[in-house]
């Protein structure tokens, strides 16, 4: 082999022990970047993207102690949070773990890289950021609004479809929708906004495991033609919250709800049952209040058997 050659093996062989080097080991002698400013960079780009976690893979050097207050500002207040059991110390107590922490401090105790989130809401003008160390925290996201961009009433009532998933990887163990909806109304050609109280509300989303996606539908009690907008934040424990904003219209006329008739009275196990019916009842308390007008007798009790039938339950004398 002349030494040309030879020479150029031992390069070849150079360049490569050098890159495996700064990929495995260079790190650990020469960390990216001061974990402080790491952290500072994640919570900075959190205050930007309120809600959503921002997460980064960080090396921490064995013995390393980070403050909550070294974060804080007039502006804002950060808390932690250590979220793998694997790693973890409980909060508050000293162990053999990676990792010992509370609400404002956190300890390393061996030198590791940790996968390090970042996330931000902001109440009143300060901004409250909490720093999740161990695992992804669980992230709500809202991936569609199910909805048609015109509801014709004489079909029922307008119902909407919030499509969520977990796009973290932890259980998102509880969460809820907020709706607040607005009727667009102009007037002398400007569109403005009236809030609807009474259409408003929040539906409860039960928990939501990582990864997983969950679709629910929301009715909206609107029983009026017009041009609406709904704001739409869904939100969960640990799992930041995400927003987005829809419009529709409504046509036609809804069903107006009232009494039919009733079957005549009978006894059933000793207790005098009487079965009544509506007609355009979209829920089965409409009906109730509806045919209790024409039921016949004193009544002592009520349930619904569907939108447009009820049973009452009569004094007795009444069969």
């Amino acid at each position: 082999m002349n030494s040309g050659f030879r020479l150029l093996i031992y390069a070849i062989a150079a360049v490569l022990l050098a890159w495996l080097f700064i990929t495995y080991f260079g790190p650990l002698f020469f960390p990216p970047s001061d974990p402080a400013l790491q952290i500072g960079a994640a919570l900075d780009e959190a205050e930007i993207a309120l809600g959503k976690a921002r997460t980064r893979n960080v090396l921490f050097s064995g013995g390393t102690l980070i403050q909550g207050s070294s974060f804080d500002s007039s502006l804002r207040n950060v808390n932690f949070m250590c979220n793998s059991s694997s790693i973890c110390c409980p909060k508050g107590v000293s162990c053999s773990a990676s990792i010992e922490w509370d609400d404002r401090k956190i300890k390393i105790n061996e030198t590791r890289y940790v996968k390090t989130s970042a996330r931000c809401s902001e109440e009143e003008g300060l901004m409250l950021c909490r720093v999740y160390f161990g695992e992804e925290p669980a992230q709500v996201e809202i991936l569609s609004i199910g909805s048609g961009e015109e509801f014709d009433l004489s079909n029922g009532k307008p119902e909407i479809s919030a499509n969520l998933k977990n796009a973290g990887s932890q259980e998102m163990p509880q969460g809820a929708i907020e709706l607040r909806v607005f009727q667009l109304v102009s007037n002398s050609g400007i569109t403005g906004e009236h809030f609807m109280g009474n259409v408003s509300k929040t539906v409860e989303t039960g928990a939501l495991a990582a990864g997983a996606e969950k679709a629910i539908p929301i009715e909206l009690d609107i029983e009026e033609q017009g041009s609406f907008k709904a704001e739409v934040r869904a939100s969960g424990l640990e799992a930041g919250f995400d927003e987005k904003i829809i419009e529709f219209e409504t046509v036609g006329e809804a069903a107006s709800c009232a009494a039919s008739y009733c079957e005549t009275p009978e006894m059933d196990s000793g207790v005098c049952m009487q079965k009544c019916y509506c007609t355009g009842c979209a829920f089965g308390t409409e009906c109730i209040q509806k045919a209790g007008a024409i039921a016949q007798g004193q009544i002592q009790g009520s349930y619904a058997l569907g939108a447009n039938s009820v049973q009452f339950i009569l004094e007795e004398l009444s069969c």
